[in-house]
């Protein structure tokens, strides 16, 4: 822990916001492959299941072959636009995720709970 402390002191300070940035993109990333396993575990269908596998797939592939191949900046923007296709994957699959029962307020409809008795 010392050490980790000490390794992020001795940053440089311009690189916190692009980083930061950079992070923001993955957590889309990674938004979007689990709103396609919900879907999946709504509908009973397999497909978005292996959607979320291989999109999660490609784009480490991706970022991985770019890193040594073409360097960082290159990574960033490929982070940075899967990040967007991710927005749009989300997107996509919010109407067939609020139609699947877990519209605002209803997250467990069908369960009983204490007042509906």
């Amino acid at each position: 822990m010392v050490k980790q402390k000490s390794t992020s002191k001795s940053a440089p300070q311009n690189c916190w916001f692009p980083c930061g940035v950079e992070r923001a993109f993955g957590i889309l990333v990674h938004l979007s492959t689990s709103v396609l396993v919900m879907l999946c575990c709504l509908r009973g269908a397999l497909w978005p299941l292996l959607a979320a596998i291989g999109w999660h797939a490609f784009v480490d592939g991706t970022v991985v072959y770019s890193a040594g191949r073409f360097g960082l900046p290159a990574t960033e923007a490929a982070v940075a636009a899967f990040g967007i296709a991710s927005l749009f994957i989300i997107r996509w699959a919010r109407p067939a995720v609020d139609g699947g029962g877990l519209a605002a307020g209803s997250f467990g409809a069908g369960t009983s709970h204490a007042r509906d008795s």
